[in-house]
């Protein structure tokens, strides 16, 4: 149960995380001047990221449920 509550807590901060902070995107906290130009990032056809997570998460939940009824099944198979 523990391990449940870490994986949901680790989700729950992976999809809180605002990634527009660490994007190159130009510009200084220090001044107006900045010698790099601005990052234009590759297309890569995600217009919003937020479908992506969203499967993401379907995907890593249905993935811990078929491991644990795996394991609860090849536990009573060792069982009986």
């Amino acid at each position: 149960m523990r391990k449940l509550y870490s994986a949901i807590l680790a989700v729950a901060m992976i999809s809180l995380v605002n990634a527009q902070v660490a994007l190159a995107s130009g510009g200084s906290s220090y001044g107006p001047y900045n010698p790099y130009t601005p990052h234009d990032p590759l297309p890569t056809g995600f217009g919003d990221t937020e479908i992506f997570y969203l499967v993401a998460l379907v995907a890593f939940t249905v993935g811990m449920i078929v491991l644990a009824v795996a394991k609860n099944l090849k536990g009573k198979q060792s069982a009986a």
